[in-house]
């Protein structure tokens, strides 16, 4: 082969790789908005809640400026193809299943400098932060058959049906809720069951708290940490995706 047939064959191929780029958007640009919450301290995402954008004009490109209402997927994400970039955006964060009663429907002002960029929404509220008693579990021993979570702000009521306790590990996977057997006086602590342990791993893990309001649904006011302490047979944790480090 000759080498100006060389040299095309090599732009065609680079020209071929921009139009199909390995982002699967045809090279067009993009960003993700991604709406997150805390929980005991941990920033994770939270799904299917409801966004909008709007780019403040003009912008270095001005194709898509606006988008939404829509809803982020499994993940807490929403993909913004063909988006105006660079440009500065307004986002709005409507009321969400965790996080109904803060300062929403809240907005945020991001510059979006470059394809590929992500921007977190989050909860304008953070969930509070408890403590619990047993602070500490050693499944060695007997496991306590109950743990009482308490704080100021905790506002817990029997009205429309006692609170229910999550339990979530160090990465934020939910993991089992029990239903409180019992409320301290001023709505300032909740006793609960403590749920099975079995085949955990040693860490930190949260237990939230969330009362139940007048339409049925489940408010997250506030989470308490624990540590467990697990015999490892193989050195791995919630740290290691649960296998062997």
């Amino acid at each position: 082969m000759k080498l100006y047939q060389v040299v095309l064959l090599s732009i065609a191929l680079i020209l071929l790789g921009s139009a199909f780029d390995c982002t699967g958007n045809g090279g067009g640009q993009f960003f993700d908005v991604t709406t997150t919450i805390t929980i005991n301290g941990l920033n994770q995402p939270e799904a299917s809640v409801g966004i909008s954008g709007t780019a403040t004009l003009p912008c270095g490109n001005s194709t898509n400026p606006q988008f939404g209402p829509v809803s982020t997927d499994s993940n807490g994400t929403y993909r913004v193809v063909t988006g105006s970039l660079p440009c500065n955006w307004v986002f709005t964060r409507f009321p969400s299943t965790l996080c109904p009663n803060g300062n929403v429907p809240s907005t945020f002002t991001s510059f979006v400098g470059f394809s590929g960029q992500d921007v977190a929404l989050q909860c304008a509220s953070s969930v509070r932060t408890f403590t619990a008693s047993p602070r500490s579990i050693n499944t060695f021993d007997a496991v306590p058959v109950s743990v009482t979570v308490s704080g100021q702000g905790l506002g817990a009521s029997g009205t429309h049906g006692m609170p229910r306790l999550k339990f979530y590990d160090s990465t934020g996977k939910y993991l089992t809720q029990t239903t409180a057997t019992g409320i301290g006086t001023g709505g300032t602590s909740v006793q609960g069951p403590f749920p099975s342990v079995a085949g955990g791993w040693s860490g930190n893990y949260a237990v939230v708290v969330n009362n139940i309001q007048s339409n049925g649904s489940l408010q997250a006011v506030g989470g308490a940490s624990l540590w467990f302490f697990y015999r490892d047979p193989s050195g791995g944790g919630p740290h290691c995706g649960n296998h062997p480090c």
